[in-house]
């Protein structure tokens, strides 16, 4: 099984950079909070005692990231783990960050395999091995738009939540497509829309293919899926090779 969280707080002034790190981040987290600022950020973690991970900026207008960082640290070590990412290289805060308990100190822009690097362990702190993608022993095949029959496609199905999932395909889809698929989840059928969020080629996540968001599931849908999702946080998912 992944790392998994419940509940991620993203921290950035910039709009384009929380908008694509909020794409990358929801297929590992089951909420995803975001904050523009070190005061707005703090606010939120006090409003939320089981918050899993927080991503920060350290450059920002006010008060920079270490705010929100060594407002963790007088917390004590049961609050959650931090992953500082900055846009300027050869920055002197990593010592300074990893004194106050952050688990890294990244350099932008910064991938999803960074991040899980860095917090490699599960939440209570044992170490164990990272596996970036996770095979949900299911499939997703594309509907054909002109009969409304499953078609010739059938992909592999990675990363699955109520949210979306990630599809190793052979060749791109355009970014952006809306398109139907028919997943098959442990003998559970179900049809659902999706629409494509990403596009990673075999080199970023060692697999290739791309990410979709899932379009108003219905309840069989979301039942299929959380299905999965609970076996294989029982020891049934089976890790990316």
């Amino acid at each position: 099984m992944p790392l998994r969280f419940k509940k991620v707080l993203l921290v950035d002034d910039s709009s384009v950079y929380r908008e694509l790190m909020a794409t990358l981040l929801r297929p590992y987290c089951g909420e995803l909070r975001t904050a523009v600022c070190a005061a707005s950020a703090i606010e939120t973690i006090e409003s939320l005692p089981d918050l899993d991970l927080v991503i920060c900026d350290v450059v920002m207008k006010g008060d920079d990231g270490f705010a929100v960082l060594e407002h963790l640290h007088r917390r004590g070590p049961s609050g959650p783990q931090v992953v500082m990412v900055t846009g300027y290289r050869g920055d002197a805060g990593a010592e300074r960050a990893r004194a106050l308990g952050a688990a890294g100190y990244l350099q932008k822009p910064t991938t999803i395999r960074q991040i899980l690097s860095a917090v490699a362990g599960d939440l209570h702190g044992e170490r164990r091995t990272v596996h970036p993608r996770w095979r949900c022993s299911g499939s997703a095949t594309l509907i054909d738009p002109d009969s409304g029959h499953p078609g010739l496609l059938t992909w592999d199905v990675y990363n699955i939540s109520p949210r979306g999932a990630f599809l190793e395909t052979k060749g791109p889809i355009p970014l952006g497509s809306e398109i139907e698929l028919l997943l098959d989840l442990a003998g559970c059928k179900a049809q659902v829309r999706a629409r494509v969020a990403r596009v990673q080629g075999p080199s970023w996540l060692e697999i290739g293919g791309v990410g979709v968001e899932f379009l108003d599931l219905d309840d069989e849908a979301e039942a299929a899926i959380e299905s999965t999702i609970e076996t294989a946080s029982l020891g049934g998912g089976s890790p990316a090779d």
